[in-house]
């Protein structure tokens, strides 16, 4: 049976949940908490084999509950807004609990079967039913999540069976946000029926124009299904475009930090070392040609004319268009790696345009001239931006992405039929057969029905009704 692999999601994931008893006073005291807790510790405690990440996840509610539990003993809340207004939504008949979602100045209320979410999620499992939860005596039960209105919509309507109302596709925002649920409260099985089809969506999201700007999103969809190859394409998006500011934080094209996205662990300290070595590896590939031809320092062997005929003039011609280019991109004197704060895209896009003047030889009968010398800076370029594929992921990257696609069925294959109905003729006899897999069932009938025909002289036996071969 798969399990969701050791690796967690980063602290700032799991936005803490408030959990409460409705009054009219909106407060509890210290002693009725108690009470339920006992009570419902002593019906309840089969909680124990839970994770680590699920007992963290716990902790994180807990916390949350306790200040609750402190600020409502204060006796300084104030009255909610008068332009408040309530939008319930129920997805059982006989709901027993209800999630409150706080949004301007709107209160949405989803009425669930508690049973059903804590069957979903072992995160809800044990606030709802472990030793520590806290259930009201009497009245009714609300919980304080935080999430969004559309995803948690969604998901309650897959634990509670409403799988007509489930989208067949999901926009970008709605997906992610979908994610980020199902890795906080561990129910990525939820969506197996629709996650092939929701991710096959971006299957070619790296060639869009505007992926540079969503390409973190995209990371954490496919992190949480289980999707290798399009977690690739978004970390290696992630890499090339990020650029560092003066207090040498990453930020991505859009100027917003990595540090404050929703990132698996361990994945930006990634992106920033293949960056920086990258850039290490172009930089030194500017300053080579650049040294070798200001100061005669080169390895033998290395020579940028092409065709070697006029060459000291043909370098010297190179170096000299070289080097205007260079100086208004601020790449000389060629700076170090840790010194250049630009992105892998922007260096190779300037290095790639940077234009040499070819140096005309003034003997006009030269059959060869020297319009393909150059100083390798586009060849350069390609071969560096080439290295970075495949990312080198850690083997806890792996782990983690092979176990959600099992979770998640993001490969599960739904295209084999269900059903399949067959006819075929023996003698004057028409026979129709249906089978889940009918193959192999069709060919052993069809001896077995061969046999019985022979062995009765053309006529269909009492036996072969009886044991369902003929119709």
């Amino acid at each position: 049976m798969a399990t969701h692999a050791a690796v967690e999601p980063l602290p700032h994931v799991l936005s803490p949940i408030k959990e409460h008893q409705a009054s009219d006073a909106s407060t509890t005291s210290t002693e009725d908490i108690q009470s339920a807790t006992t009570d419902m510790a002593m019906q309840h405690d089969a909680t124990d084999d839970l994770d680590d990440g699920v007992q963290d996840a716990v902790e994180d509610i807990k916390d949350i509950q306790d200040s609750t539990t402190q600020d409502s003993g204060d006796g300084d809340s104030t009255a909610e807004d008068s332009t408040t207004h309530d939008v319930v939504v129920s997805f059982h008949v006989d709901s027993d609990a209800t999630f409150q979602v706080t949004t301007a100045n709107v209160l949405t209320k989803f009425k669930v079967s508690a049973c059903s979410i804590a069957t979903a999620s072992p995160v809800w499992r044990k606030v709802l039913y472990g030793q520590d939860a806290v259930r009201p005596a009497s009245g009714d039960w609300v919980l304080e999540v935080d999430g969004d209105l559309k995803a948690l919509d969604i998901m309650f309507r897959i634990i509670h069976y409403q799988f007509s109302k489930v989208p067949s596709t999901l926009p970008l925002d709605d997906l992610f946000e979908l994610m980020l649920l199902t890795g906080r409260f561990k129910c990525t099985h939820l969506v197996f029926p629709w996650a092939r089809k929701w991710i096959s969506a971006f299957t070619s999201y790296a060639c869009e124009k505007d992926h540079l700007y969503h390409c973190h999103k995209v990371a954490w969809i496919a992190w949480e299904l289980g999707n290798e190859k399009l977690f690739q394409d978004m970390v290696y998006a992630m890499i090339v475009s990020s650029k560092v500011d003066t207090g040498g934080d990453l930020l991505n094209i859009a100027d917003s930090p990595l540090k404050e996205m929703i990132l698996p662990p361990g994945i930006i300290d990634l992106i920033s070392a293949t960056r920086a070595s990258t850039i290490e590896k172009l930089l030194a590939a500017v300053k080579a040609p650049v040294e070798a031809l200001t100061y005669g320092k080169r390895d033998p062997g290395v020579r940028y004319c092409k065709i070697g005929k006029d060459i000291q003039e043909c370098e010297a011609m190179l170096l000299g268009s070289a080097i205007p280019a260079l100086v208004q991109s601020g790449l000389y004197p060629v700076p170090s790696a840790t010194d250049f704060s630009g992105s892998i895209n922007q260096l190779t896009n300037t290095l790639q345009s940077i234009k040499f003047i070819a140096f005309t030889s003034a003997n006009w009968q030269q059959i060869q001239g020297h319009q393909h010398c150059n100083l390798g800076f586009r060849e350069s370029a390609q071969r560096c931006v080439e290295e970075i594929t495949p990312i080198s992921l850690g083997d806890e990257h792996i782990d983690h992405l092979k176990s959600q696609a099992e979770i998640s069925g993001v490969n599960a294959d739904f295209d084999v039929p269900e059903n399949q109905t067959q006819k075929f003729q023996v003698g004057n006899f028409v026979y129709k057969d249906t089978w889940i897999d009918p193959r192999e069932r069709v060919a052993s009938q069809r001896a077995m029905i061969a046999q019985s025909w022979n062995s009765g002289n053309g006529k269909e036996s009492a036996s072969d009704s009886a044991t369902g071969f003929g119709w």
